[in-house]
């Protein structure tokens, strides 16, 4: 009976140690890396919005412009970004892993405009 108990201890203790699987993306959402570009995109669109003060003023229809832009760019609808965007939050260690690859590409966007622009 020792045997036993010993066994499925051991049992249980390699299982539990073993490297998880990781989380296979359901289909119709987007992969992080797709998903991680069209949110950076979508934070210049919301930046450049922000600095020409345009959120609460007429000219705000054009973020939705731009916003379709984005979605014809990654062939995507406004339907699947918002089914993906629903599972990455759901999800909150994938969403972190987005916005890590959100920030890096908004980061090079930005040394970029730097290099660019001599001021």
């Amino acid at each position: 009976m020792k045997n036993i108990v010993l066994i499925l201890l051991f049992t249980l203790l390699f299982l539990g140690c073993q490297k998880q699987q990781e989380e296979v993306i359901p289909v119709g959402v987007i992969n992080l890396d797709t998903m991680s570009m069209i949110i950076a995109d979508m934070h210049i669109v919301e930046a450049i919005s922000n600095f020409r003060g345009m959120i609460d003023s007429p000219e705000s229809s054009k973020i939705e412009e731009h916003y379709s832009a984005i979605f014809s760019t990654f062939k995507i609808t406004p339907e699947k970004f918002r089914k993906s965007y629903d599972y990455y939050l759901e999800k909150p260690e994938r969403m972190d892993s987005v916005y890590v690859l959100v920030l890096e590409q908004l980061s090079k966007t930005q040394a970029e405009i730097k290099n660019e622009d001599p001021i």
